[in-house]
C-alpha cells in the first residue's frame, strides 16, 4: 500500500520538475508533466480510500481512538477534495502556460500561481493528511516495538530508565493548529540541509502553523538548488544569499554572526514585526506553539535592565553553562528586534581567541567544571552562591562567550570587562536581569546532529548545565 510519505515524494518530484520545465521552458515537455500531475490525482482517489481504511478494525472502530470513526472519514474526504481541485487547477494553468511566449507578462504570472497552488498542495499532504504510526509494523525490518523491547532488557540489565521519544513529521495523532503570529519574524541561518530534506521541512512546518509569520532563510549563495527554491517560494519563505565572507572567523563565528544580520536586515522590511526568533537550519522545534510559547515567557519574566525592550530568550542544556562566563549556546535567541540586533552586531574579531596552550588549558577548565556540583538554593544570598563557585578569571573565548559577553559589554554594562572584574558575578547579573533561559524539552526541540540525532539528553545528564528551574531558583536570589 502507498503510504504517506512515498505520496509526499512523489509530489516533492512533480514540483520539482514543474521547476524545470517552467524555467527551461521546454514546451514540449508540458504535455508530459500535465500527464504526470493527472496520474498523480488518480493515484490519490485510487490510494485514499484503503488508505483510509487501515486506520479502522475490522468492525469499523478506529486503531488509535483519538477521533470518532466518522470525523476521521469526514476529514479525509475534505483533504481529497481539496488536493484534487488544486492539482486540477495546477494542470489547467499549465496547459495555458504551454500557449504563452516566455516574454509574455501572462506567462510570469500563471508560474507564479502554479508555485503558490503546489505550495498549498505540499502543505495540505503533510499537514492535513491523517496518519498514524505503527509500532509494530516493520519498517525495512525493523518496528518500533523491537526497539522498545531493547530498552527494556537494557533497562533491567543495568538499572536505568530509558525512553522512546517521537517527533512527528509526516505521522499524526492530531491535527495541527493554525496560529495568528505576523508581530513575530523567524530567521534561520545556516547552510541548507539536504538530507532527507531536513531544512525543508522545517519551513514547511512552521510556515503550516505560522501562515502569516514572516520566515527568513539566511544562507550563501550556492546553497539553494532550483527546486528547494521553488518549492521555498511556493510557501512564502525569504530567501536571502549572500556571498561567504572569505573570512570566517574563530570557529566560523563570522559566518554566524553574518549570516544573521543578513537576515535581521531582510525582516525589517515587515512592518509589523516587533519580535525576532533567530534558529539555525539543522535544528527544529516540534513543539506547535513554540512561539507563543516564547512570547509568554518575555510578558512573564519583565527585563529589569533599562537598555534592553525586553529580556533574550536562550536555550538551556548541555551548551549553556552555570559556571563558565557567558557561555550560553547560540543555538537560538529570541527577543525584541532590536535587542537581537544588538546581540549579533558585533565583528567577530577579538585578541582573546587564543588556539594555543592558553586555549587548551581553558578548556580543561571547562570539561572539570562540568563535574563540579553548584548549589542552588533559595536559602543561600547570590553572595554566597558567587563565593562557593569560584571560577578562574581566564579571559579566553569561545563563539558562544564571545556574543553574549560582548553583546553585555557593549549594550548593558557600557565598558570592557577586565581582570579585576568577577566574571562570574557579572554573568549571573545578565542572566538575573537580562535573560530567560527555556529547556529544549519544552519547546520539543531536535538537533540532526552527533548522538543528539538519536537520544535525548535530558538535564540530569547534563551536569552543570543552566537549565530553566536553576535560571528561576537565580532570578529570585537577592
Amino acid at each position: 500500500m502507498i503510504i504517506k510519505n512515498e505520496l509526499i515524494r512523489l509530489f516533492n518530484r512533480i514540483e520539482a520538475n514543474t521547476e524545470r520545465v517552467i524555467h527551461s521552458f521546454e514546451k514540449a515537455e508540458y504535455a508530459k508533466l500535465i500527464g504526470d500531475i493527472n496520474a498523480y490525482a488518480k493515484l490519490l482517489l485510487n490510494t485514499i480510500p484503503v488508505y483510509t481504511d487501515s486506520f479502522f478494525e475490522n468492525d469499523g472502530r478506529p486503531i488509535d481512538v483519538v477521533m470518532t470513526a466518522s470525523k476521521i472519514k469526514d476529514e479525509i474526504s475534505s483533504f481529497q477534495q481539496e488536493i484534487i481541485h488544486l492539482l486540477m487547477e495546477s494542470m489547467e494553468l499549465l496547459s495555458l502556460l504551454g500557449s504563452y511566449d516566455r516574454d509574455d507578462d501572462r506567462y510570469h504570472d500563471k508560474a507564479k500561481k502554479v508555485c503558490l497552488i503546489q505550495g498549498k498542495t505540499a502543505l495540505l499532504l503533510r499537514f492535513r493528511l491523517f496518519s498514524i504510526q505503527s509500532f509494530e509494523k516493520e519498517q525495512d525490518g525493523v518496528a518500533l516495538s523491537y526497539v522498545m523491547r531493547g530498552l527494556y532488557r537494557i533497562s533491567s540489565a543495568v538499572g536505568d530508565y530509558y525512553t522512546l521519544n517521537s517527533f512527528y513529521q509526516y505521522s499524526m495523532k492530531k491535527y495541527l493548529p493554525i496560529i495568528e503570529c505576523p508581530d513575530v519574524a523567524i530567521i534561520m541561518q545556516g547552510p541548507v540541509d539536504y538530507e532527507n530534506d531536513f531544512t525543508l521541512e522545517s519551513l514547511f512546518f512552521y510556515r503550516y502553523i505560522y501562515p502569516h509569520t514572516p520566515i527568513i532563510l539566511s544562507t550563501w549563495k550556492g546553497e539553494i538548488s532550483d527546486s528547494f527554491r521553488w518549492m521555498a517560494e511556493a510557501i512564502g519563505i525569504t530567501i536571502v544569499e549572500r556571498e561567504m565572507p572569505s573570512d570566517k572567523g574563530f570557529m566560523n563565528i563570522k559566518l554566524q554572526l553574518s549570516g544573521t544580520r543578513n537576515g535581521i536586515e531582510e525582516s525589517k522590511k515587515y512592518p509589523k514585526v516587533r519580535f525576532l526568533l533567530k534558529t539555525r537550519t539543522d535544528q527544529r522545534f516540534f513543539l506547535p506553539e513554540f512561539i507563543l510559547h516564547l512570547k509568554n515567557l518575555l510578558r512573564t519574566f519583565e527585563s529589569k535592565s533599562p537598555p534592553m525592550e525586553e529580556r533574550i530568550v536562550f536555550l538551556g542544556g548541555r551548551n549553556t553553562s552555570i559556571l563558565n562566563p557567558f557561555v550560553i549556546s547560540d543555538f537560538m535567541a529570541f527577543g525584541a528586534v532590536n535587542d537581537i540586533e544588538k546581540l549579533y552586531s558585533s565583528s567577530g574579531d577579538s585578541d582573546l581567541w587564543d588556539t594555543g596552550e592558553n586555549k587548551e588549558l581553558y578548556e580543561k577548565k571547562l570539561e572539570r567544571s562540568l563535574y563540579e556540583n553548584i548549589q542552588v538554593s533559595m536559602d543561600k544570598s547570590l553572595k554566597e552562591m558567587l563565593e562557593n563557585n569560584k571560577t578562574p578569571r581566564d579571559a579566553h573565548l569561545v563563539p558562544e562567550s564571545y556574543i553574549i559577553k560582548t553583546y553585555y559589554e557593549n549594550s548593558i554594562l557600557g565598558k570592557k570587562l577586565g581582570r579585576e572584574d568577577d566574571l562570574l558575578e557579572h554573568y549571573w547579573e545578565f542572566l538575573r536581569k537580562c535573560a530567560v533561559i527555556v529547556d529544549k524539552d519544552q519547546l520539543l526541540f531536535y538537533w540532526k546532529k552527533y548522538a543528539d540525532k538519536y537520544m535525548s539528553f535530558n538535564s540530569v545528564m547534563l551536569d552543570n548545565a543552566l537549565t530553566f528551574s536553576v535560571w528561576l531558583n537565580m532570578y529570585y536570589m537577592q
